[in-house]
């Protein structure tokens, strides 16, 4: 307590006018007390700065402030507690942060898979911790406009590749075709209806190599070159087994051959 040593020295000068000792310690104690009062000022003013910018909610400035003062006097309880406090705060602004970057850096990662309900449920968790943010309540909009595009493509995609099936029904390859090489423009990488487009282009050189055969064979017929029909109808059969048409028409020409040999 330099004022105390202060008051000590001063009495016993007055006792003892000449001592060099009582003089010595006294002139380094108002060294001390003028050095201890510079660091009291310096003190307050960076609690008066650290209590100003805590007021206007300016925490990092504060806690810098703060800091300053307790470097001076580590052990000031009132400066250590609202250091505390701010350290405090600015963990949970901190950790909040960090979710916040989390949730929006998840829901665009979502979105870009076109995972649309698990990307908008990130953006409403970003949204719920900073409410006040446009990012979070842009992207919502944004993941549902998207959302919106990709189920009507999703339904034209199902329209054309449930029409690509009926026509490969009624054996319109062409037509079959046209449909699924429209639905690969929407979705050009579709397992499914690649699968099908090969499947169709398969089942249609077939068709085409077995009405070219057929149609050969019938021109034979018209013209009463039975045998030579006969052998193409058999053509037929290897590119349609068990064909019907083909089946028929050489059985009708059986007869006939024979009635050509008899005459």
């Amino acid at each position: 307590d330099y004022i105390s040593a202060k008051t000590y020295y001063e009495m016993s000068l007055k006792q003892r006018p000449n001592d060099a000792e009582a003089k010595k310690k006294l002139d380094q104690t108002l060294v001390k007390i003028q050095q201890d009062s510079e660091r009291q000022e310096i003190f307050y003013a960076h609690l008066d700065a650290g209590d100003a910018f805590h007021a206007q909610n300016k925490y990092e400035e504060a806690l810098a402030e703060y800091d300053k003062a307790l470097a001076i006097f580590p052990g000031d309880k009132y400066v250590g507690a609202q250091a505390d406090e701010i350290r405090a705060i600015l963990k949970e602004r901190s950790d909040k942060q960090e979710a916040y970057n989390t949730a929006i850096t998840l829901g665009n990662s979502l979105l870009e898979e076109e995972n649309f309900d698990a990307a908008i449920m990130q953006f409403e968790v970003a949204k719920e911790i900073f409410p006040n943010d446009n990012l979070p309540k842009e992207r919502i909009a944004e993941a549902k406009r998207l959302q919106s595009v990709y189920n009507e493509k999703v339904y034209r995609f199902n329209t054309l590749m449930e029409e690509a099936n009926n026509l490969g029904l009624r054996k319109n390859f062409d037509g079959a075709i046209q449909k699924l090489n429209q639905a690969l423009e929407i979705f050009p990488n579709d397992s499914q209806a690649m699968a099908k487009l090969q499947e169709l282009q398969g089942s249609k050189n077939i068709n085409d190599r077995y009405n070219a055969v057929i149609a050969q064979a019938d021109q034979l017929y018209e013209n009463k070159s039975y045998k030579e029909a006969k052998i193409q109808y058999q053509s037929a059969l290897n590119v349609v087994a068990g064909d019907a048409y083909a089946l028929d028409m050489i059985s009708r020409l059986d007869p006939l051959i024979a009635q050509q040999d008899a005459e």
